[in-house]
C-alpha cells in the first residue's frame, strides 16, 4: 500500500497531467467534504451559455423558419443533438432498418466514425481505480480538445473547459499518491489515453458513470455539461444554420 499521500496539483504540460506536490502543504483530511453538485460555478458557466442563446433568439426580429425546424426534426433524432462530436450513442434499430421512434429517438440517427476499444482495452478501463479512470479520461479530453475540437463554436469548448475543470476538481480531491500517480501515467496510461482519444467527446464521457464506481455527483454533473452543450447545439442551428457544412 501507498505511504500517506499528500495533496496533489494538477498541470497540462504536453500531451500528459504532471503532477506537482505542494511543499509544505497540509495533508488533506479522509473526510474530505462531498464534491460540490452541480449547481456550483461549473454548472453557472454552462447556463450561462444557454441563456446567452436564448437572449439572441429572444431578440430576432422573427422566429427561425419552419424549414430549418423541419430540416433539423427529419434529419436528426433528439440524440443526434451535437453530432458528430457530443451526439449519444448510434441508435442499432436505426443502422439495421427503421427507427420507430424517428426525431424522438435518444440515440444518434447520423453516421459514426468512432474506433472501438479492443477487449484487452475495455477490460483494463474496468480494472482502473476511480482516479486512475479520471486521469484517462481528463487526458483523452485534453488531446481531443487540442487536436479535433479547435473549429467548434464557443459553447462547445467553454463546455469542455468546464468539464475539464470539474475532472480537475474531482482528481485533486481523491489526492492519489504522487509515486503512484506519476507511475500511473508513464507506465499504465499512454496506451489507453491514444486509443481513447480517437473517439468522440460523448464516446470518452461514456467512461465516466457511476457503475464504475465514480462518484455519482460527479457523474451527474458530467453529464449536465454534456447535456448543455447539445442542447447550445440546437439553439446554434436554429439560430446561423449549419455552420460546419456552410464554411
Amino acid at each position: 500500500m501507498d505511504a500517506p499521500t499528500k495533496p496533489v496539483q494538477l498541470q497540462y504540460q504536453k500531451s500528459f497531467l504532471h503532477i506537482r506536490e505542494h511543499e509544505g502543504h497540509m495533508e488533506r483530511s479522509f473526510s474530505a467534504p462531498e464534491l460540490h453538485s452541480p449547481t456550483g460555478r461549473h454548472g453557472r458557466d454552462a447556463e450561462m451559455v444557454i441563456e446567452a442563446l436564448l437572449q439572441r433568439l429572444a431578440k430576432w426580429p422573427s422566429r427561425p423558419s419552419s424549414q430549418a425546424v423541419s430540416e433539423l426534426l427529419n434529419s436528426e433524432s433528439f440524440g443526434s443533438r451535437g453530432h458528430p462530436e457530443f451526439c449519444c450513442r448510434p441508435c442499432v434499430y436505426f443502422i439495421h432498418g427503421k427507427c420507430r421512434l424517428g426525431a424522438s429517438c435518444t440515440m444518434c440517427h447520423e453516421i459514426h466514425n468512432n474506433i472501438s476499444l479492443s477487449k484487452s482495452q475495455r477490460r483494463k478501463m474496468e480494472e482502473l481505480r476511480d482516479w486512475e479512470l479520471l486521469m484517462v479520461i481528463y487526458e483523452s479530453l485534453c488531446i481531443r480538445q487540442k487536436h479535433s475540437l479547435r473549429k467548434q463554436p464557443e459553447h462547445a469548448k467553454n463546455g469542455i473547459a468546464t468539464i475539464l475543470a470539474i475532472l480537475e476538481e474531482e482528481i485533486s480531491r481523491l489526492h492519489p499518491g504522487v509515486e503512484s500517480a506519476q507511475r500511473f501515467l508513464e507506465e499504465v496510461a499512454p496506451p489507453l489515453v491514444e486509443s481513447l482519444a480517437k473517439r468522440s467527446t460523448s464516446a470518452i464521457m461514456s467512461f465516466a458513470r457511476a457503475a464504475h464506481g465514480l462518484n455519482p455527483n460527479l457523474c451527474k454533473a458530467l453529464t449536465k455539461n454534456l447535456e448543455s452543450i447539445r442542447m447550445a447545439s440546437v439553439l446554434s442551428f436554429l439560430l446561423c444554420g449549419d455552420v460546419e457544412n456552410q464554411s
